[in-house]
């Protein structure tokens, strides 16, 4: 599995394209390596045709990083959403955590992404203090990995 660091004091994008209406259901993020009081804001922006975050989050929590594995968090009342294209967000209490991400934009039958071996991530990010809160921040940053985006905030999600 890859894993990405994020660094403190950033939220870090990657963009998802809706082809159909879609209900989501659950958010998951993989902690690799967490430390004792930290945290993770966690959900989904709708974006512009220049893909940047736009208006309010349409998903949005807080998650414990001070351990390791899937943290898993339910979307109650879950979201549905339109064709379109959005963006996952996750923004970072700290940095020297680590989390699992998974690379390519493919979709999978069960609702998830194939994953592929890639030797760095790839994100988009932009600055932003941490608050337990998401807002929309303009992204100014791609780091540049291999070949295809890395995902590390993914969701459950059925068909309408």
């Amino acid at each position: 599995a890859t894993t990405f660091g994020p660094a403190a004091n950033r939220i870090y994008y990657a963009p998802i394209v809706v082809a159909k209406p879609i209900t989501i259901t659950a958010m998951y993020i993989s902690v690799a390596g967490g430390s004792a009081g930290t945290n993770a804001a966690v959900g989904l922006f709708a974006a512009t045709s220049a893909m940047q975050p736009t208006g309010s989050a349409l998903i949005s929590s807080a998650v414990s990083t001070a351990s390791t594995g899937l943290k898993t968090v339910a979307v109650s009342p879950s979201v549905v959403l339109a064709a379109g294209v959005y963006l996952t967000a996750m923004n970072p209490s700290a940095g020297g955590l680590a989390f699992d991400v998974v690379q390519g934009r493919t979709p999978n039958a069960s609702g998830g992404w194939h994953s592929a071996t890639f030797s760095a991530p790839t994100l988009i990010s932009a600055a932003r203090t941490y608050d337990g809160a998401l807002s929309a921040v303009a992204w100014d940053a791609i780091s540049t990995g291999s070949p295809g985006l890395s995902y590390p905030v993914t969701f459950a999600w059925t068909v309408n």
